[in-house]
């Protein structure tokens, strides 16, 4: 699992109640990456979840029932 740095703004921090792991709306993209964490010794960071800051976990929180990538727009609008 990747540790616990902002996706939009790289800060590093401790996750707590206003910050930390949210989970999206998969994608069948992501939910085929997603099944090889069933294979035995696979480990990683799974699809469809992201770390966010305090100042961006609000803002994530309104848009975790899209895609990653679309909440990604909506909070960041110079993403690409």
């Amino acid at each position: 699992m990747k540790p616990p740095i902002c996706t939009i703004c790289n800060k590093r921090f401790k996750p707590s109640e206003k910050q930390g792991l949210i989970r999206f709306k998969l994608s069948e993209k992501d939910k085929e990456f997603n099944k090889k964490f069933e294979e035995k010794g696979f480990v990683g960071h799974k699809a469809g979840e992201d770390w966010f800051c305090e100042t961006h976990y609000k803002a994530a929180l309104k848009y975790k029932h899209l895609s990653l990538a679309e909440a990604y727009k909506q909070i960041n609008p110079h993403y690409s």
